[in-house]
């Protein structure tokens, strides 16, 4: 990688050190300024997606589950009470939260007392809410199997089953814009993981999945119209995309030689450029970029005694920098980046914490929690939208899973959106 540059700043982060090191978190000598804060205490563990109005999440309280809106004030809200069912999987964009629900035929909600099948013949439903307030609104009358969702102001992407058969594995991108849905892909194999910004998107797509059926590509996308440019088809598994204007960012298995060494790459759309953004010899994943800036999920500080060791790095586009956003020991969950703001959930004390690049000192004072999270009452079980039992991810690697007519197999991502996996 390229070498950081360190200046000046070096001596005011260093006179800080005393002070991160006793909140137990870790800020390296570079020439990028960070604050870290801890922000608030939920009672689960929580995807604390942000966008431009603020952090949105999903907890438990008062014995259901909620969507919260809070803003970098600490004020919150409850903007929606989802009940018994933990809604997975969910996403937050603009004013604009959507989610996939599942609905039994005889109308309950999907969560069990205890490990039973799903019903096959349940309903799939994509719900859009706009926080600033409205009434919940359905983007599709189909009610097949769904997944992977993604908003955006008023865009809403989703991953859509209607089209597949055991003869035929069409599994395509579907778009909603506020008034009608269109289909937004036409080609044989497994789209996933959309992600959308400003009226353009990026997902990853297995149509070059023949020979090599890990062989998953970057594609990208105007909306809503649908010319595709082929971002990267480099023979082996890319994954998880995101934008931000003419940059987009993934994880790559390219070096990774049958291991699980995945890196993150960058392709800049106005000069056709691919850089090497991390190829530490280890794990990388859910890379995120806003601006100047990526960040992303990293596992090179695992240890014997750590195995779970997950930290954040950050990496600015413009001087190549790389830097540690937090080396806690633990596993640190993928962080979400918007403006200048990176937030993630620490597993090691279940709080959700908040780096300010561009910080005028090493560490604020902390925002108000809503409560001690030891002592708040939690669920025996979570349950996802389909009723499924779930458990802590370590978000890693690739899970093989088959299709609803149990005939192909088929490769799933785990999003930085699903921290949860099944038991």
């Amino acid at each position: 990688m390229t070498t950081i540059h360190v200046n000046l700043h070096i001596r005011r982060i260093i006179l800080a050190l005393s002070i991160i090191g006793a909140a137990g978190l870790s800020l390296p000598a570079s020439a990028i300024d960070l604050s870290v804060t801890e922000l608030f205490d939920p009672a689960i563990a929580v995807i604390p997606d942000i966008d431009g109005s603020g952090i949105m999440y999903q907890d438990f309280r008062e014995g259901k589950y909620k969507f919260i809106s809070r803003d970098l004030t600490a004020t919150e809200e409850v903007i929606r009470d989802n009940g018994p069912a933990y809604m997975h999987p969910f996403d937050f964009g603009g004013n604009l939260l959507a989610w996939i629900e599942y609905k039994t035929t005889y109308g309950g909600m999907s969560k069990r007392g205890i490990d039973t099948p799903v019903p096959a013949d349940g309903d799939y439903y994509v719900k859009v809410l706009e926080v600033s307030g409205g009434s919940e609104t359905h983007a599709t009358s189909d009610v097949g199997y769904k997944e992977c969702i993604a908003a955006d102001g008023i865009d809403v992407v989703w991953t859509d089953y209607r089209h597949y058969s055991a003869s035929d594995t069409t599994i395509e991108l579907y778009y909603y814009d506020g008034g009608s849905e269109s289909r937004l892909t036409n080609q044989q194999g497994y789209k996933a993981a959309p992600m959308v910004r400003d009226n353009a998107m990026v997902w990853q797509d297995y149509r070059n999945a023949t020979s090599n059926q890990s062989n998953a590509d970057i594609f990208y996308a105007t909306l809503p119209g649908v010319q595709e440019e082929e971002i990267c088809t480099e023979g082996s598994y890319q994954a998880q995309p995101c934008l931000y204007g003419d940059i987009i960012v993934w994880q790559d298995y390219r070096n990774a030689d049958g291991g699980d060494n995945a890196d993150i790459y960058m392709y800049d759309r106005s000069s056709n450029d691919v850089t090497e953004v991390c190829t530490d010899a280890s794990y990388q994943a859910h890379p995120k970029v806003y601006g100047d800036y990526i960040v992303w999920h990293d596992y090179r500080n695992v240890s014997g005694s750590d195995p779970e060791n997950a930290d954040i790095y950050l990496y600015e586009i413009s001087t190549q920098d790389e830097q540690e956003v937090t080396t806690k020991a633990g596993y640190q969950a993928p962080p979400y980046l918007y403006g200048n703001n990176i937030v993630w959930y620490d597993y090691e004390d279940g709080k959700v914490y908040r780096a300010e690049i561009g910080g005028t000192s090493a560490r604020q004072a902390s925002w108000p929690s809503v409560g001690a999270r030891r002592n708040a009452p939690q669920p025996d079980a979570i349950y996802d939208f389909r009723g499924r039992k779930l458990k802590r991810m370590r978000a890693k690697g690739l899970v093989l899973m088959k299709n609803p007519a149990g005939t192909v197999k088929r490769r799933l991502i785990r999003e930085a959106q699903n921290l949860w996996n099944l038991e």
